[in-house]
């Protein structure tokens, strides 16, 4: 028996029904799809105290970080946490705690604004990489876009190191302390003098770096950066949480003490 072969037209119809399907199919970058929580938002969009949409200060980062009941950030002068609830696509959230620094306008308005959207926000919604953030009359007033969620693939520079005496100290002039977080588990860089190489998980806002192997070379200048370079290799060690807030990255203890802060380079 002869076989009847069938060639279905490509009518226009046909052509809107396949490219539906593969829209339907697609997923974001790295296979997974961007949630409220866990991820790191960086804001790109808000409104000002006037009710106009303006964009973030160029010498700012504004941030916002959802995570079990709590969000965390930096406004752009200070860092905040908040707690907030959600109840499908509405969002509350109350005002907490803040650093108290105070910054020069037009950074101090650009603060006020930002805080105050975040008190009135009502609901919320999730487009592709970018979050928004509306009111109670459904006016976006808060747009973010998602950015990275582990340090990995960047280089870092520390700003401050804890000294083993349960604070932070600036890093020393004249000196530069890296860390290369790299895409393979590999943490690389410099601890001031030496070089130093280690392995490292990070995930979920949770960090495990391992023994770190250093050259041996001996530095007598600046006065102090040998020790500097024992208490950053000893804070590495004991990092075991980190936070990402725009383009600085904080490794803290198991008590929530500060470790090590970067700058991305």
């Amino acid at each position: 028996m002869k076989k009847i072969k069938i060639i279905w037209p490509l009518t226009a119809a046909t052509l809107l029904l396949l490219a539906t399907t593969l829209q339907a199919c697609s997923v974001l970058p790295g296979g997974s799809k961007l949630t409220l929580e866990g991820t790191n938002w960086i804001l790109t969009s808000y409104l000002d105290a006037a009710g106009q949409e303006a964009q973030p200060l160029a010498e700012t980062t504004v941030t916002a970080r959802f995570i079990e009941g709590n969000v965390v950030g930096s406004d752009g002068c200070n860092s905040y946490q908040a707690t907030y609830t959600v109840d499908g696509k509405n969002l509350t959230i109350k005002p907490g705690i803040s650093t108290m620094m105070a910054c020069l306008e037009p950074v101090m308005a650009q603060a006020t604004a930002y805080n105050q959207n975040m008190a009135n926000a009502a609901t919320y919604r999730i487009q592709g990489e970018s979050l928004e953030i509306a009111n109670a009359q459904g006016k976006t007033t808060l747009t973010y876009q998602a950015g990275a969620d582990t340090p990995a693939g960047m280089e870092w520079v520390a700003t401050a190191i804890n000294n083993g005496k349960g604070a932070l100290a600036s890093v020393l002039a004249d000196t530069e302390v890296t860390a290369v977080f790299g895409e393979d588990g590999n943490l690389s860089g410099s601890a001031g003098c030496n070089t130093y190489n280690a392995t490292y998980t990070a995930k979920d806002g949770t960090i495990q770096i391992g023994p770190a192997a250093s050259t041996r070379k001996m530095c007598g200048e600046p006065q102090g950066v040998m020790e500097q370079e024992a208490a950053y290799l000893a804070a590495l060690s004991q990092a075991v949480t980190y936070e990402l807030s725009g383009k600085t990255l904080t490794l803290r203890d198991a008590d929530g003490a500060g470790m090590v802060t970067y700058t991305q380079k």
